[in-house]
């Protein structure tokens, strides 16, 4: 009867051992050190209006960054590191024109029937190159704590 017992019983206890220490890895090893990053990002001269950065450091690990309609962005909690940087360019709207939530939005004065621009989202034509991370040769190097303002020029 004993020895049923531990057979049974064995492989549960190793099972839950393993949950618990997978637990504790990813519950509180898993975090990692952090730094704040600020910045612009240029198109053709002028600030990218809107949009976001990818910050790829590799091994299925990212963070997503939004661009302000300055161009600008700030992100306090960068992953400290390398990382390849992606530009994805603002949403394109021109589906959207006959819309219902389209037709109430109205075109900023000096824009009305001017190609690309629709609502508040002006299409930026960036290159597949750039919104890939692996091809759009901009990097950051992220330290802990602030880091110098950056500048992502695309032309």
């Amino acid at each position: 009867m004993l020895l049923l017992h531990q057979t049974v019983l064995s492989p549960v206890l190793k099972g839950l051992g393993i949950f618990c220490l997978c637990f504790g890895i990813i519950a509180c090893g898993g975090s990692r050190p952090t730094g704040a990053l600020a910045g612009k990002v240029v198109f053709k001269n002028a600030p990218m209006e809107g949009g976001s950065l990818i910050f790829d450091y590799g091994e299925g690990v990212s963070k997503t960054v939004s661009i302000s309609s300055t161009g600008s962005f700030n992100e306090p909690a960068l992953f400290a590191g390398s990382a390849k940087v992606g530009v994805i360019p603002p949403a394109v709207m021109k589906s959207a024109k006959n819309s219902t939530a389209a037709s109430k939005m109205k075109v900023p004065k000096g824009f009305e029937g001017k190609e690309g621009y629709f609502g508040n989202t002006k299409e930026a034509k960036v290159s597949e190159k750039y919104r890939d991370p692996n091809t759009s040769g901009f990097t950051a190097e992220i330290k802990t704590g602030n880091n110098p303002d950056v500048t992502f020029e695309i032309k």
